[in-house]
């Protein structure tokens, strides 16, 4: 329950250079605040010196990236560093939007491992972009197909005239028309609850 005051909600704070030009009204609750030490300049350098002391030596601090960055990073290069390249790495994202969302990270990580090259067919769907070698997941269940909800492949076979494509799902490859690329999307990232069955 909040108390009843007569006391104003707000305070005149006026500078002494300039009484008239540089007068403000501070909330009552925030007038606590030490507002001369929070215009005082601070040198930061030793503080972060300090931080960085204390963190691992391959944390993301020491080499400035974001969090999108560092996830781009470990999957292009540091993981395939230690593990070999043949190694098979799956990112979980908790969403689909945002920076580290699933859509994001499957841009950025295509990018990073298999970037556009006039060597390596392609074919542009609206704003979704399906490269040979690109790691894809089926989106829904196509008994004529033989492909079902949560399956992972390979795109091996474009040909962009006949906008087919064909993704190898361990030793068999099935042949994608163009009225059914839609059920294919990038899985390079992947929401957690995607990755549960659903």
């Amino acid at each position: 329950e909040l108390e009843r005051t007569n006391a104003p909600e707000t305070s005149e704070v006026a500078s002494s250079e300039d009484e008239a030009a540089d007068t403000f009204s501070i909330p009552r609750r925030f007038l606590h605040v030490d507002r001369p030490a929070l215009a005082r300049p601070r040198e930061g350098a030793e503080e972060l010196r300090a931080v960085l002391r204390r963190v691992h030596p391959h944390t993301t601090l020491h080499h400035g990236l974001s969090l999108p960055e560092t996830i781009v990073r470990l999957y292009s290069r540091t993981i395939p560093r230690y593990l070999g390249d043949d190694v098979e790495i799956q990112v979980l994202a908790p969403m689909h939007r945002g920076s580290v969302g699933a859509s994001a990270l499957n841009l950025a990580l295509q990018d990073a491992v298999n970037p556009q090259h006039p060597d390596r067919g392609q074919i542009v769907l609206g704003d979704r972009v399906l490269r040979s070698g690109d790691r894809v997941i089926q989106r829904r269940n196509d008994y004529e197909l033989g492909v079902f909800n949560g399956d992972i492949g390979r795109i091996v076979e474009v040909d962009a005239v006949a906008m087919t494509v064909g993704v190898e799902f361990g030793d068999t490859v099935v042949r994608y028309r163009r009225d059914a690329l839609a059920q294919l999307a990038l899985a390079y990232a992947i929401t957690v609850h995607k990755s549960q069955g659903s």
